[in-house]
């Protein structure tokens, strides 16, 4: 990861009736594409990396708030992301990710 390079993030609550992930934060990168080509996005929680349908994960999630994500938050600003927090995801974020998984 680039010293320079901004990461967006969505970070997200599950509910806590959600068995093992109950209560958890995830965190959704709109930009950055996984698995499908532009149809999933990447994520991370509980200290791995995983592939995600971004719109799914939406509608299984509530918004996290800055409180209850600060962990996660600094969890990821240490393994080297510079983050910018965002609320939702955008078109032109989702073109980023399309133009992202053709490059690779």
């Amino acid at each position: 990861m680039g010293e320079e390079e901004i990461t967006r993030v969505v970070f997200r609550k599950w509910p806590e009736n959600e068995g093992a992930r109950a209560g958890g934060i995830i965190a959704l990168f709109p930009e950055i594409p996984a698995g499908h080509p532009g149809h999933q996005c990447q994520s991370y929680e509980q200290g791995q990396h995983k592939a995600v349908v971004y719109a799914l994960y939406i509608r299984m999630t509530r918004p996290a708030t800055p409180r209850e994500y600060a962990d996660l938050k600094q969890e990821l600003e240490k393994i080297g992301y510079r983050l910018e927090v965002v609320n939702r995801i955008t078109p032109a974020m989702v073109e980023a990710r399309r133009r992202a998984a053709k490059a690779v």
